[in-house]
């Protein structure tokens, strides 16, 4: 059996929004808690990132946690700060988040941009700087939820778009990698279009067997 460790700082960060989520949504599942509470606090980190200016350090999760447990020595002051931002994350994630129980058409289409994007995907070598400044002009023009999620399906959804143009697909591998920045720019221009649009951007498909009784007492309404 494998451990795994969590910092103390992450252990806080993510009881503190479990805590705030109860307060918030009074008949929150334990599923639903799980799930929200996983998602809110790596967008927490984040967005640290993108107000501490760390998009593309590569010591920038250290500093962030340094950044936490700086915070958790005035422990009423980081649970408003954080209550501040967890209401703008719920309002997007009402916006931006659709609950689904089978598989949908935007399903199948992801399938098929993960399949068609997966050679040039793993042939980017700065990748991770590339996601950073997506997410990073993502959570500038007001976006908190899912932003590393959003940013992996602009950039791969821009992908798409190459292959769809050219056919030598290893020539194409070459140029991303060689030229990253035509890639950065397509995928700001995206974010720009996708922030202006007020619908849903994230599907998440669930067992309806763990939501079966939350249904039967709320309702056909939203769960989440």
């Amino acid at each position: 059996m494998a451990w795994t460790f969590t910092k103390i700082e992450d252990y806080v960060l993510r009881k503190t929004i479990q805590k705030l989520l109860e307060e918030k949504l009074h008949n929150i599942s334990k599923a639903e808690k799980s799930i929200m509470t996983s998602i809110a606090a790596e967008d927490y980190k984040n967005y640290l990132k993108v107000k501490l200016d760390l998009l593309g350090f590569e010591d920038a999760e250290d500093l962030i946690y340094r950044e936490i447990k700086a915070m958790l020595e005035d422990p009423i002051k980081f649970r408003n700060k954080l209550e501040e931002w967890l209401n703008l994350w719920l309002a997007k994630w009402r916006q931006r988040v659709k609950v689904v129980f089978k598989e949908e058409q935007e399903f199948k289409v992801k399938k098929e941009v993960e399949s068609e994007t997966l050679h040039l995907w793993n042939s980017i070598s700065r990748k991770k700087e590339l996601l950073d400044l997506v997410i990073g002009s993502l959570i500038k023009s007001g976006e908190y939820c899912l932003t590393k999620t959003i940013a992996e399906s602009i950039v791969k959804g821009e992908l798409f778009k190459y292959s769809k143009q050219v056919s030598d697909k290893k020539k194409l591998a070459e140029l991303i990698d060689k030229y990253p920045i035509i890639l950065l720019k397509d995928s700001l221009r995206a974010v720009k279009v996708i922030s202006r649009n007020k619908g849903y951007l994230v599907s998440i498909k669930v067992d309806q067997n763990m939501f079966r009784e939350y249904v039967k007492k709320r309702g056909k309404g939203r769960l989440f």
